[in-house]
């Protein structure tokens, strides 16, 4: 380690489902679950309303925020509270700066896509965290490799270590009678399992962690793990992975799964570098 000492830190990430299909989540059964995991970064997908529900989080009251809406604007005591605020970063160590990637149209026009990014300095080191909601409802495989193309190209910008997290929808099973109830579900055409003139035929999950493998970067979790149930039953159908928890130069050494209060599992990934 050349002398230096690994420094350690927690990562949170959490679709909390409080916006719209199957069921809403209240916030108030999600917040007990985020003070108890005791993350100093938090990321948190479909989440509505986030300065008034931030408040709620008793832990995090004079940390650092960042939020993805509808124009762009970084979480302020003063702003004016946006109807639906959906990725937020909430970092206990200062955020340098942050931003936000829109997907290009061509891919897909879902209005829930959001990407938000921040570059957060640790003990004088600035990584740099992702994240992300990708999409689901009228795509399939194809545009979902499309857009985490985007994000990892975006991310080889930034020289220094990088996560990408959060719910990434790969819903799609092999071939077969559950591969089609599945894109009936969430009307993903046969076309969308094309990938450069190829039928993929396969698990979405194993050619989604390939084509992060080909951009540098390996996954913490691990690809068999269900992190999402049927709401609001916790029955998990499918056992679909939709959430992941990808890295370039930092080390991961210790996940968490919650239990089901969304439809998805909240995860703390213990990291270091």
């Amino acid at each position: 380690m050349n002398g230096k000492t690994d420094y350690v830190f927690q990562v949170l990430t959490w679709n909390v489902q409080g916006i719209k299909n199957y069921t809403r989540t209240a916030f108030d059964d999600v917040a007990p679950v985020i003070d108890s995991f005791s993350a100093d970064i938090l990321c948190l997908q479909e989440m509505p309303r986030a300065r008034d529900q931030l408040v709620k989080l008793k832990r995090i009251r004079a940390f650092h925020c960042c939020i993805s809406s509808f124009n762009n604007r970084c979480l302020q005591p003063s702003a004016t509270p946006e109807p639906f605020n959906h990725n937020i970063i909430v970092s206990r160590y200062p955020i340098k700066k942050w931003g936000e990637l829109r997907f290009p149209r061509t891919i897909t026009k879902q209005y829930l896509e959001h990407v938000t990014w921040a570059d957060i300095t640790i003990r004088g080191r600035t990584i740099r965290v992702y994240n992300c909601h990708l999409a689901i409802i009228g795509v399939g495989i194809r545009e979902r490799q499309q857009q985490i193309s985007f994000i990892f190209k975006h991310a080889h910008t930034f020289p220094g270590p990088v996560i990408i997290c959060g719910d990434m929808n790969t819903t799609i099973p092999k071939k077969g009678i559950k591969r089609r109830l599945v894109q009936w579900l969430h009307d993903e055409p046969d076309a969308s399992m094309i990938v450069n003139g190829r039928c993929m035929d396969g698990d979405e999950r194993y050619s989604f962690s390939n084509l992060a493998k080909n951009f540098g970067f390996n996954d913490a979790l691990k690809i068999t793990e269900s992190t999402w149930a049927l709401p609001p039953t916790g029955y998990q159908l499918f056992n679909l992975k939709l959430d992941w928890f990808f890295t370039r130069n930092i080390r991961t050494n210790k996940i968490l799964y919650g239990k089901y209060i969304s439809d998805h599992k909240p995860i703390r990934v213990t990291c270091s570098f």
